[in-house]
């Protein structure tokens, strides 16, 4: 056996502190567990006889790995399969990336065309690592039950019956470094999985950089081309006012000169009118004065009372055409004015338009730049996406690899020990076997309140599972599949368990009866088994040598 091992107890009291149960008690636990499980006879199959009960036991490899250490089964009866997920060619992505980083068009391309390249894994690898165990139950079990060992260690000079070793410390160590180089591996994806996100980001930033660039250089030539255009157009507008004001003095003056002499006559026309008015009103006052005093004077007045009507007929026919003419020509005038004012307005407008289009030009390729670059961003993202989910998909592959560790620091290979009680049951000329694992010992406090509260009827050894249980099923199944795998496998391997077994076979040693009759008496003691039980135990094993 190497120099570095570790030998784990059979049974550990739970509750007393992880204190080993005695030697005694373990081999009476131990016969009375194997007699429950013997076979009666029956109408339809033979009785079995306990024929050997021999302590043994299972070879697990402790081998350091990063912080803790790995368990490998040492009859390589078990393996683990661990599945590495390939990424796409990093190498060809990064490569395309550096010729195509500094153009935004064929950065864009690049983008593009990779868009689905890390959507996924290009295959998965089934990686075979031999003996090495990673069932989480197995595992945590393990590590609790090392911390139990070391708490409560077991006699050193005790003779170890160990089963012969499939798998040796170098091979232990290879199946480790193995393992490391798994692990680098998937190590190394997420680092270059890391390391392509940051090349992609970088670009990334220096295409927005490179746009902010030319978004302020795109801004400051159209601010100096605006700058010429305004001072142009501002002069040109000024040129144009100047013309239409120019314009409108040169029709007004034309208009004013037109209606100036029929202004005049309607001012002279309106004075006559007002003249022959007052004259009427006067006419009219002396009709009325004169009224009946003679008929020649009064037609004189009247007829010069009408040519006076007359006469005011005809001249306010005469102010309203010349009002007329004057309303007319004041329309003209002011069309005119209108018109020449559209003309020049029109051009003005022109003139300004020029700016806004000027300005609208370049908030067209200011925001057809914002729009390319938006894109690039997204299909960016996208990618950058997709990156991270397989980083975190490799990050959960690490984590899973880092499970398979036992919080455990030791410093080479090492052998962890596990005893369990074999038992071989012979009926007729055939052999069965059947293991009892390493238990964990409850007290006979809790074990007695569970009794009261199951209300069951007892046979031989039946109280006795409420007080020593497997510690762990998961354990008890690798192991049994060990024992299993040598006698299933090469003659030779086969032969070396069997004559192990036969070496340490309890039944015939010279201590076995003087232990089991301390031992059941003990368990009665307890209260763990009654008065029957030990009567039928020693009736069968120790004839006249138990002493109740």
């Amino acid at each position: 056996m190497p120099t570095s091992s570790l030998i784990l107890p059979f049974a550990v009291r739970v509750e007393e502190g992880g204190e080993v149960i005695s030697p005694d008690v373990e081999l009476a636990s131990a016969l009375l567990l194997a007699e429950a499980q013997r076979k009666r006879l029956g109408l339809l199959s033979h009785g079995e006889n306990l024929a050997y009960l021999s302590k043994v036991y299972y070879p697990f490899w402790l081998v350091p790995w990063r912080d803790g250490c790995l368990l490998l089964d040492g009859l390589a009866a078990a393996s683990s399969t661990i599945a590495y997920k390939k990424l796409p060619s990093l190498d060809a992505f990064i490569e395309d990336l550096e010729r195509c980083r500094l153009r935004r068009s064929l950065f864009k391309d690049f983008l593009s065309r990779h868009l689905e390249t890390f959507t996924g894994f290009r295959e998965t690898i089934e990686s075979k690592f031999n003996a090495l165990l990673s069932d989480g139950k197995l595992l945590t079990s393990m590590a609790d039950y090392i911390r139990s060992a070391i708490s409560s260690p077991t006699d050193g000079s005790i003779k170890v019956a160990l089963l012969p070793l499939k798998v040796d410390s170098k091979a232990a160590v290879e199946v480790a470094n193995q393992l490391s180089i798994f692990y680098e591996n998937v190590d190394s994806d997420i680092l270059g999985l890391e390391y392509v996100k940051k090349l992609l980001i970088e670009a990334l930033n220096f295409h927005e950089e490179m746009l902010s660039k030319e978004l302020n250089f795109i801004r400051r030539t159209y601010g100096e081309k605006l700058s010429v255009l305004k001072s142009q157009v501002e002069e040109r507008v000024k040129k144009i006012e100047d013309r239409w004001s120019a314009e409108v003095s040169k029709v007004k003056k034309a208009f004013e000169k037109e209606v100036k002499a029929k202004e005049q006559e309607l001012k002279r026309r309106e004075k006559e009118l007002q003249k022959l008015e007052s004259q009427r009103a006067g006419l009219k006052g002396r009709l009325e004065t004169i009224k009946g005093r003679g008929a020649a004077a009064q037609a004189r007045l009247e007829y010069s009372i009408k040519v006076c009507d007359a006469k005011i007929h005809e001249l306010r026919g005469k102010i309203r055409n010349l009002s007329k003419l004057l309303e007319e020509a004041r329309r003209r005038y002011e069309a005119e004015v209108e018109m020449i004012g559209r003309k020049y307005q029109e051009s003005i407008d022109r003139e300004k338009a020029s700016i806004t289009q000027l300005e609208n030009e370049m908030n067209r390729e200011v925001q057809s730049r914002y729009a390319e670059m938006e894109s690039i961003k997204a299909v960016a993202n996208t990618l950058i996406d997709h990156i991270n989910g397989l980083i975190e998909e490799k990050g959960c592959e690490k984590r899973r690899i880092e499970a398979l560790t036992i919080p455990w620091n030791v410093g080479e290979a090492s052998l962890a020990c596990v005893p369990f009680y074999l038992a071989g049951y012979r009926a007729g000329g055939k052999v069965r076997l059947a293991i009892i694992p390493p238990l964990r010992a409850s007290s006979s406090t809790s074990v007695m309140k569970t009794l009261r509260e199951k209300l069951l009827g007892f046979g031989l050894a039946s109280k006795l599972k409420f007080y020593m249980q497997p510690r762990c099923k998961t354990l008890a199944r690798a192991m049994d599949l060990g024992v299993k795998a040598i006698l299933n496998s090469d003659e030779a391997s086969s032969r070396a368990l069997k004559s192990i077994v036969s070496s340490a076979n309890l039944l015939s040693s010279r201590s076995f009866k003087q232990l089991l009759a301390n031992g059941v008496k003990k368990l009665k003691d307890a209260g763990f088994i009654g008065d029957k039980e030990a009567e039928i135990i020693s009736g069968k094993y120790l004839g006249d040598a138990y002493v109740g």
